[in-house]
């Protein structure tokens, strides 16, 4: 049998113990005190200008963000803003087209519209079309406002599409010497016209 012998020697460990010995200087405990207070000073050093520029970075990061935030804003405010300049569009578009033609009617009302009437205003709306406007008085009563509602009423292209055309306001005062009407008349449109 085969006997092995795994430990050293005692002689061995001595060989061993005599090359290896490390010689370490002697440094007195003032000197390493002040040595390892400078490795303390230097690591702080570097360890608080990485801080500082990670400190800016994430600033600079915010500030953009922040930015992105404002451009987010102004472009929803922008897209708002289209919504309710393509809904006019749309509703301009149903009144312009269809049967109800609006420039032949304000063609025949200028034609129409007598000596001593001006019109101020013509709203029209989806349900109706409101014209105001000043008469002269020529007389004791607004002659000339009914008569341009009995001849709206009689003309066909004007008519066509609406209901009815009545006076719905009449306020009389003194300008100078002249004596005036101001008036507004309501043409409501026809059922069938209103979603035209």
């Amino acid at each position: 049998m085969i006997e092995i012998n795994l430990f050293p020697d005692k002689n061995f460990k001595l060989l061993i113990k005599k090359n290896f010995q490390i010689q370490l200087p002697e440094i007195s405990a003032s000197r390493i005190m002040l040595g390892t207070l400078l490795v303390v000073l230097i690591v702080h050093l570097a360890l608080s200008t990485i801080i500082e520029l990670e400190k800016r970075e994430i600033k600079k990061i915010e500030d953009q963000l922040a930015l992105k935030g404002v451009d987010t804003i102004a472009v929803n405010n922008q897209k708002e803003e289209n919504k309710v300049l393509e809904a006019e569009v749309e509703r301009f578009e149903k009144i312009t087209k269809g049967d109800f033609l609006l420039a032949q009617k304000l063609n025949v009302l200028s034609d129409l519209l007598p000596k001593y009437v001006w019109l101020i205003n013509i709203d029209l709306q989806s349900d109706a079309l409101r014209l105001s406007g000043t008469e002269i008085m020529k007389g004791q009563r607004e002659v000339q406002i009914w008569d341009l509602i009995h001849a709206l009423k009689n003309n066909k292209v004007f008519f066509e599409g609406f209901e009815d055309i009545k006076l719905s306001y009449t306020k009389r005062k003194r300008m100078g010497k002249a004596e005036v009407v101001d008036f507004m008349m309501l043409c409501p449109r026809s059922r069938r016209q209103e979603g035209n």
